[in-house]
């Protein structure tokens, strides 16, 4: 008589399921009851829950292909399946169809399973199996949602940071400096306005590897990047996230910032030279304007905006002409320009002083924590009545605040040669808009548009309209509403109603480092 065996562990059972140890028991079964072993086939880190398994499957085809086979023999059911109503239909499908029997090692080689005693007995033994998959998920899913309310990433690392094991021999994550930088360049980009697919273009140059805007997607909707550790629901547990105990890439802020960009996203359109409004423009009704050319009776063609909506023709080169006298109305005088740097100078070398204070006292709370912590392992070592769980409480509180410190560092960095580059640069530029702007790429001019000028910023009636404009905008807004270049329909909003600028004076500069203005 011929015999397979099957063999079967997942990444859950591994330490008491060996390959090996189930070859083993196999061989020794069939040598004890003059069974040919023919073939043994092994599934390695495969579900219980399916057959859908290679190797399974490659037995079936082996038996297909090969007759007088007369026994399929594993270790015990849960190797072959913990799906009761499965297992029931694949050993019934393995009998009549090939006229195999299934035998686990625990069971006699004679035992007639027709037998309705014997038929339970196995049944029993199935369902037992399932239920025990069912407690192993539940025990999971309980251990992953108890190691996100810790603050620990129990799965692989996103990218942009590299699984870790601290002390305690934990999961932790901890940042790849290289792909955490192109990481906080996704999101400052897709933050100044650039679609999916130009952030992923920037992102490849950097090195990224990923070809799909997917990826770019996933990465900015994950909180991972912000501190955040999403808890899984469980017995009606409300709270979506808990606070990571590794250092987080981007801020709070500005992770809530792109989620709320998400929620209002259109679909992305390809711009165009020739009609570089396209995207920012809207129609009165709300509704994005889409672009097109149509030749004259000249046989020339032009450019035009329209809305899809009320299909009413705008001149692109008309609305251009007036979008250009708009940023040259705009553009700030030079001798103002040189009165706000020497002002904005002054403010800045203070911050930045400050800043280099509290970077340097950070540090020194750095080293004075984590001296209090070992301080903390030795005296436990020394004395003997302190429990391990008080203990582990403790140290959890100190390794909380050792973390919470480093978070303040990784804020506290010191980027006084980049701020004083784009702050001269930005302060030149302010000067003459619309020189300013021809020079942008494409995609840039559009994050300008959709920085400088809040939504909806439509056209109607011969002028541009909005609700207001960003604060280094502001300063000829009496001029341009004068000459109906732009019309202003609320005050001009405060500082303190961006989240984008910090509520100091140098807040409306250094707000535009993104768009590369």
């Amino acid at each position: 008589m011929k015999a397979i065996g099957y063999s079967r562990i997942s990444t859950a059972d591994q330490s008491e399921y060996s390959l090996e140890s189930q070859e083993r028991t196999i061989r020794e079964y069939c040598a004890r009851n003059g069974l040919q072993l023919v073939a043994i086939f092994k599934d390695d880190g495969q579900s219980s829950y399916t057959f859908d398994r290679p190797d399974f499957k490659a037995l079936e085809a082996f038996i297909r292909k090969n007759k007088g086979i007369t026994h399929l023999v594993i270790l015990d059911v849960d190797r072959f399946s913990r799906n009761l109503a499965e297992a029931l239909m694949k050993i019934h499908e393995l009998q009549s169809k090939f006229g195999i029997r299934v035998l686990a090692t625990s069971d006699n080689f004679d035992t007639d399973f027709t037998d309705p005693s014997n038929f339970m007995i196995r049944a029993f033994k199935l369902m037992m199996a399932e239920s025990e998959l069912h407690n192993i998920r539940k025990r999971t899913k309980a251990g992953m949602v108890q190691a996100a309310l810790n603050g620990r990433w129990a799965h692989a690392a996103p990218y942009g940071y590299v699984n870790r094991r601290d002390k305690d021999d934990k999961p932790i994550l901890e940042q790849d400096p290289q792909k955490a930088a192109i990481v906080r360049e996704i999101f400052r980009e897709y933050l100044a306005g650039m679609e999916l697919h130009k952030v992923l273009l920037k992102a490849r140059e950097m090195g990224y590897k990923q070809r799909s805007k997917s990826a770019i997607q996933r990465i900015l909707t994950n909180p991972a990047y912000a501190g955040m550790i999403p808890v899984p629901a469980h017995k009606g547990r409300k709270k979506p996230f808990a606070q990571g105990l590794h250092v987080p890439i981007v801020s709070e802020q500005d992770f809530w910032l792109v989620q709320e960009r998400f929620v209002g996203r259109k679909r992305s359109v390809q711009n165009k030279e020739e009609v570089y409004l396209r995207g920012a423009l809207k129609c009165w009704c709300g509704r994005l304007v889409t672009a097109g050319n149509s030749r004259n009776r000249h046989g020339k063609y032009y450019w035009y905006y329209l809305c899809s909506e009320h299909r009413e023709n705008m001149s692109a080169l008309k609305l251009h002409a007036q979008f250009q006298e708009l940023l040259e109305t705009l553009s700030m005088p030079r001798e103002y320009i040189e009165q706000l740097r020497e002002k904005l100078v002054e403010e800045m070398r203070a911050r930045l002083g400050n800043q280099v204070a509290e970077r340097q006292q950070l540090e020194q709370d750095l080293k004075r924590h984590q001296l209090q912590m070992k301080a903390a392992e030795r005296r436990f070592l020394m004395m003997g009545n302190v429990s391990q769980e008080t203990f582990n409480e403790v140290m959890a509180e100190m390794k909380a605040d050792e973390v919470r410190i480093q978070r303040q560092l990784a804020a506290a960095g010191n980027d006084a040669p980049e701020y004083f580059e784009r702050l001269n640069l930005f302060l030149d530029r302010l000067g003459n808009l619309w020189q300013s702007f021809k020079i942008m790429p494409l995609e840039k001019q559009l994050q300008f548009i959709n920085m400088g000028f809040d939504q909806p910023f439509y056209y109607r009636e011969g002028s541009y309209r909005t609700p207001g404009v960003h604060a280094a905008l502001s300063h000829n807004l009496q001029i341009a509403n004068e000459k109906r270049l732009l019309i202003i329909e609320k005050p001009v909003k405060t500082l303190s109603e961006n989240p984008l600028v910090p509520q100091t004076g140098i807040g409306p500069v250094l707000a535009f480092r993104q768009t590369g203005f």
